[in-house]
């Protein structure tokens, strides 16, 4: 999975050199980063203050967004492997992706 500096993710097989799905316009601005969650679950983030989260059984709309105050950067994933840490602006936002495949805000810190 590859989000590069366009709307689009994308999904490539390695032996085949070649693009095996795309979600086209998947947001309305770079997309920063992109990682699997699950087997067929995606989560990507964007400088369109996004982070989304796609089923690519059936990408035709993300399973749940959430809007963060400013351009997301990146993200990482804590000990806990439902919480992920996204860097955003000045700010750092805990965000957990819950059994029912759905994005709650935990927390909000400064960074700097």
């Amino acid at each position: 999975m590859v989000g590069a500096n366009d709307t689009n993710v994308k999904a490539f097989h390695i032996l085949e050199q070649a693009s095996v799905l795309t979600i086209h316009h998947a947001h309305s601005d770079n997309i920063k980063r992109v990682r699997y969650a699950q087997k067929h679950i995606v989560m990507s983030a964007s400088a369109d203050k996004t982070m989304k989260l796609w089923d690519l059984r059936n990408s035709s709309e993300p399973l749940d967004s959430v809007r963060l105050p400013q351009p997301l950067e990146d993200f990482c994933q804590l000990q806990d492997l439902r919480e992920y840490v996204v860097a955003n602006g000045a700010m750092l936002n805990v965000i957990k992706l819950t059994e029912d495949l759905r994005f709650e805000r935990l927390a909000e810190y400064k960074a700097f």
